[in-house]
């Protein structure tokens, strides 16, 4: 799946920068370059991934949407993927991520609370920061009927009423936008 550079530092932030050969542009496979894999010589308040992003098919740069896919494969290696899941992310570009170098994926975990845990991911290459992305994880709920009320039992749009009816037959918005009128439930229902 993925080619690595040989280590050659402890530091992880600083770690070379090694080109990959050019290979054929063939079809990009599905996922076939999201993964990452874990690093084992990192800080220990952090969890350190690595990956290529879309090594030998980007000439100058990596697409944004593999490396948001990436720093979210490796933030979802830090938790119980059957226990968590994906709730909201926030990420922000901050230096193009080149397809031939390793990129180095820095997961802080933040918090871990009894229905949510977040983490921050940093993306790092040539000891620069890429990306930035705080994720949030949430625990599965039952379904969540009991705080929104069911959808009332209304006719389908073909069996309403016209809702511009009253306006004249050239007026601009009847003739630009279908509008059918729901009837109104009883007060208070």
């Amino acid at each position: 799946m993925f080619r690595h550079a040989p280590h050659r530092s402890s530091r992880p932030d600083d770690r070379p920068d090694d080109a990959l050969p050019p290979r054929a542009l063939g079809a990009l496979g599905k996922g076939e370059h999201v993964g990452v894999r874990p690093v084992a010589d990192g800080p220990r308040d952090a969890t350190l991934f690595e990956g290529y992003c879309h090594p030998g098919r980007a000439r100058e740069r990596g697409y944004g949407g593999a490396a948001l896919a990436q720093a979210l494969a490796a933030a979802q290696h830090t938790v119980d993927p059957d226990e968590r899941r994906v709730h909201s992310l926030h990420a922000y570009f901050l230096r193009p991520l080149a397809p031939t170098r390793p990129a180095r994926y820095a997961v802080d975990h933040v918090r871990d609370g009894t229905g949510y845990s977040m983490r921050q991911v940093t993306a790092r290459q040539g000891g620069k920061e890429a990306l930035t992305m705080s994720v949030s994880f949430k625990r599965p709920q039952p379904d969540g009927g009991w705080r929104q009320p069911g959808m009332p039992d209304v006719p389908g749009p073909d069996a309403l009423d016209d809702g511009w009816a009253f306006r004249p037959t050239d007026h601009p918005l009847r003739t630009s936008l279908e509008y059918r009128e729901v009837p109104r439930a009883a007060p208070h229902s």
